[in-house]
């Protein structure tokens, strides 16, 4: 009996100690977070990377706008969505971009052989994100305003659209197009055409905890249990690893070029 009470303090002891780390995330931004579930390749390396470490996890899914909104006010104390822009008060940023997110267009392949320049897309059924008119610069801009027939979507992604052939291109992360596609197509051809990267950081509000997170992805690199994370969302989505390339390039015992 003395034993049992013992163990219980000491169990209870170690659970007020840990450390509380809420993360704000992105509420829909699957296969990197995937809020249904509360899972995702983001929260899957979140998870591991403070395993077995005194820190007790929460996720807080929000729209992106509020994500930067909320870190600022105290409201969580970590986010996925960090941009080094001078907006981020209090804010300590992984050493390396924790995603690259590049946007493509996406069609089938008898449209994409005619296609050089995003004004091109002009005379096309365009379907982009919400707001992709004002972040996806000029040339893209452009284009939209010369396009009678470009939409954009708020919600979830309609990629099957694109199967149905009620759209010519997509404008997307590749990896979020193959989530939410269920309809397969054949010839499918992804397009650069729109050279401008977006880099994202973890963002924490205390270098202990940014630092505690860096050694535990470095493990995960160590172990091959990143391997395991990606292969996962490998085999359910067929998803490509370039959304990783930084820290491939910075803890993986891989050679590529870091840019």
């Amino acid at each position: 009996m003395k034993f049992s009470i013992a163990l219980f303090l000491i169990l209870f002891s170690s659970i007020s100690h840990a450390e509380k780390l809420i993360f704000c995330v992105p509420e829909s931004i699957p296969p990197y977070v995937i809020k249904d579930i509360q899972s995702g390749i983001h929260l899957d390396i979140i998870k591991a990377a403070f395993k077995d470490r005194q820190v007790q996890l929460g996720f807080r899914f929000v729209p992106n706008s509020r994500l930067k909104v909320l870190f600022n006010k105290g409201r969580c104390n970590a986010s996925t969505q960090g941009k080094k822009d001078g907006t981020w008060q209090y804010a300590h940023f992984t050493r390396f971009p924790f995603m690259v997110f590049h946007n493509l267009a996406i069609t089938h392949l008898s449209n994409a052989q005619d296609i050089s320049h995003i004004s091109m897309l002009k005379n096309y059924r365009v379907l982009a994100w919400q707001n992709a008119n004002i972040y996806l610069g000029g040339d893209f801009a452009r284009m939209v305003a010369e396009n009678t027939n470009y939409k954009e979507f708020s919600s979830h992604m309609p990629a099957d659209m694109l199967a149905l052939k009620r759209v010519d291109f997509i404008i997307s992360e590749p990896n979020i197009f193959k989530y939410f596609l269920t309809k397969k197509i054949k010839n499918i051809s992804y397009l650069n055409l729109l050279p401008s990267k977006n880099y994202y950081y973890f963002v924490f509000d205390t270098e202990s905890s940014r630092d505690q997170f860096e050694l535990g992805v470095k493990h995960l690199y160590s172990s091959a249990k990143i391997d395991k994370i990606f292969t996962k969302y490998k085999a359910l989505y067929d998803i490509d690893r370039e959304s990783l390339h930084y820290l491939d390039c910075h803890y993986g015992n891989i050679t590529l070029a870091c840019h």
